[in-house]
């Protein structure tokens, strides 16, 4: 939800984030915006109402938005051109720290909380095709 409030406050909606960015990475933050709000933002909601409810694919699902989540972030702050061009997306480092560290600990804890031992096996036909055993 941290994503989306980027979103919100970003270029698409609210305009308060101005990011120090040409005018195409402008739109292609735009667009960014628009595939956190409408993709990546139900989609974690959806995965918090199974971890809500004890789902066993809950931690799988919640490694893509996480993963996506971490990557956005990171960009917000390294992707910019503080000396060259005007704007404003320094004043909300801590907000992108904060979610990035949310983002990496949400898929750490996801990672660990797999169960491998509920996946099918593999079976040898399939291992020598895939694995080349």
């Amino acid at each position: 939800m941290g994503l989306a409030l980027v979103s919100v406050l970003g270029p698409l909606v609210l305009d308060v984030i101005h990011y120090r960015v040409s005018e195409t990475v402008r739109d292609q933050t735009v667009g960014l915006d628009l595939a956190s709000l409408a993709l990546v933002a139900p989609l974690t909601l959806g995965v918090a109402v199974l971890a809500l409810r004890r789902h066993p694919a809950a931690p799988a699902l919640a490694l893509g938005p996480a993963a996506y989540a971490a990557y956005m972030l990171a960009q917000y702050v390294l992707g910019p051109e503080y000396l060259r061009i005007p704007g404003n997306n320094e004043r909300f480092f801590l907000l992108f720290l904060a979610l990035f560290v949310v983002a990496g600990f949400v898929g750490v804890c996801a990672w660990n909380m797999l169960d491998v031992s509920v996946l099918p096996a593999i079976d040898e036909r399939v291992e020598w095709q895939v694995f080349g055993k």
